[in-house]
């Protein structure tokens, strides 16, 4: 069996893996000191500990057209008619309710007519599909294969949180031996502050699968205002927005961070505070080329570091966890890690007289194991950091031109092939 990947051992070669030239682009193509800018190695901590600095930015609903968040709704089948119904096509329709918070509010009673590529939704909750004129979707795309369709621009309102503004979501709709439907969330709240003498696009996306009315589980948007066009991911790779954290931590500034609805204004939004407080700062070293963004994260505390170099000045402590997300050119990689687990579990120590060390970034390594399973010789390939840890090449793979590999004993080619991917 073989598995995406490319060849880094003496017996195997690399014929055109696309993700392998670039990861090895990013090793050698640029200098690091053409892509980051060194920071101080220690910052004063404030001469008064009893001064406090609060920054409140208000944050209003965005809406944007790239996916933000996309996860899987609770389908409740149903086979009996709605009170009221539109004119159907014959044969394959599904009714059902869409629990997008399961257990939290009433479900959403919907009908898909893949025939007519119809979707209609039960937005006042009554019944009666006929009359809800904001309720009725068609996909765009047509396809002879009526198993899945997408229904975009659908926007539906928190009935248990009058403060926030109505979701902008696309929902998919996948019929083969069940129905399966995900949603895709492109809206959020956002606005510009300043920090630390710099423009910030601060924003909370608000999990839309959790408590609606506690933005606990929220994700942080926390970006230069100039990146503010730039698409984005909740707690994506790329580093722009990350999981709320109680303190953000940045070039030797510390603040508690307090992120609420804003219910007794007219305009639906969040209230989102900073409030800085004086920490102990002690140094960082930083093991690694070509890091974009790291995060050091601990159980209450995420530090932001922008490009960082050399020794750079993080709160004294104990981060249990790190990120980082590696730009060289036009390439760039992100952790190689699943949706429940975020980043590198690793203590990493800083103290006010001794230095940590993250250990991440470049130079970026391919490698190859090999491995028996029966009569099969397995491949595996990994895009390796300076610590060890996993990188994938952002943007996906090529599917259409999958690395191709050659195995030679001495200057004699035994074998050729393609990786599959998987």
């Amino acid at each position: 069996m073989l598995r995406s990947g490319v060849a880094g051992m003496n017996c195997v070669r690399s014929c055109g893996a696309r993700f392998a030239a670039l990861a090895l682009a990013l090793v050698v193509s640029v200098a690091p000191s053409s892509l980051v800018t060194a920071q101080g190695s220690n910052a004063p901590v404030p001469a008064d500990p009893s001064a406090t600095n609060r920054v409140v930015a208000s944050l209003t609903c965005q809406e944007v057209s790239h996916t933000i968040l996309t996860w899987g709704v609770s389908v409740q089948n149903q086979t009996a008619p709605f009170a009221k119904e539109p004119s159907l096509a014959a044969g394959k329709i599904q009714r059902g309710r869409l629990d997008f918070r399961p257990r939290r509010e009433p479900a959403l009673g919907f009908i898909w007519d893949p025939p007519q590529a119809k979707l209609y939704l039960d937005i006042n909750g009554n019944d009666d599909l006929t009359d809800d004129t904001n309720g009725v979707f068609t996909c765009r795309t047509k396809s002879s294969d009526e198993r899945y369709q997408l229904f975009t621009d659908i926007r539906l309102a928190a009935q248990t949180n009058p403060a926030a503004s109505p979701l902008l979501l696309d929902l998919n709709f996948r019929q083969y031996s069940s129905l399966y439907v995900s949603a895709s969330l492109r809206s959020f709240y956002a606005g510009k502050t300043t920090l630390a003498d710099r423009d910030w696009q601060v924003g909370i996306i608000e999990k839309p699968y959790s408590d609606p009315n506690s933005l606990r589980d929220a994700s942080l948007l926390f970006r230069s205002w100039d990146s503010r066009t730039q698409a984005f991911g909740a707690d994506d790779g790329r580093l722009q927005a990350f999981p709320l954290p109680k303190t953000l931590c940045f070039g030797g500034h510390s603040y508690r961070v307090t992120a609420t609805w804003e219910s007794a204004t007219e305009a639906k939004g969040v209230r989102l505070e900073f409030a800085e407080e004086p920490v102990p700062l002690g140094g960082l070293k930083i093991n690694g080329d070509y890091i974009r963004r790291a995060l050091l994260m601990d159980a209450s505390r995420t530090v932001v570091l922008d490009a960082p170099t050399g020794t750079v000045p993080v709160p004294v402590g104990s981060y249990t966890s790190y990120q980082v997300h590696l730009q060289q050119s036009e390439s760039s990689a992100s952790l190689k890690d699943s949706f429940s687990h975020r980043g590198v579990t690793s203590t990493i120590t800083v103290q006010s007289n001794k230095p940590g060390t993250l250990v991440a970034g470049g130079p970026l390594t391919n490698t190859v194991t090999l491995r028996r399973r029966g009569n099969l010789l397995v491949m595996e390939h990994r895009v390796v950091g300076a610590g060890g840890e996993a990188y994938q090449l952002d943007g996906g793979a090529n599917y259409e031109h999958p690395p191709t590999f050659a195995v030679f004993s001495g200057e004699k080619r035994l074998a050729t092939g393609k990786f599959e991917f998987g």
